[in-house]
């Protein structure tokens, strides 16, 4: 299969050739803390910063209530997370763990 598709191991663990095993999932980083010292802290860092921008892992900014209010959307840039999008990623949350 590697040879036909590319992908070998990694891609194995989800596919078995005809169909998927289970669907893809990122790791999702769910941190509480201010936006801006999680902003200086990619900032410094170089290799982990890349790993979100390139979409390896998901990072997000809880509130002080421990709800979801931020996506990192990449290039130090976040996005406000709405109500009903909050509730979708929070559903796949639980279901991943």
């Amino acid at each position: 299969m590697a040879a036909c598709c590319g992908g070998g191991v990694p891609w194995q663990s989800v596919h078995d050739g005809e169909a998927y095993a289970h669907e893809p999932l990122r790791l999702s980083v769910c941190i509480e803390a201010p936006r801006q010292a999680m902003t200086d802290v990619l900032r410094r860092h170089d290799n982990v910063r890349a790993l979100f921008d390139n979409g390896w892992l998901h990072l997000f900014g809880l509130d002080d209530q421990g709800r979801m209010a931020w996506r990192y959307s990449g290039d130090l840039q976040w996005s406000a997370m709405h109500a009903v999008e909050v509730n979708e990623t929070e559903s796949r949350l639980k279901v991943a763990v």
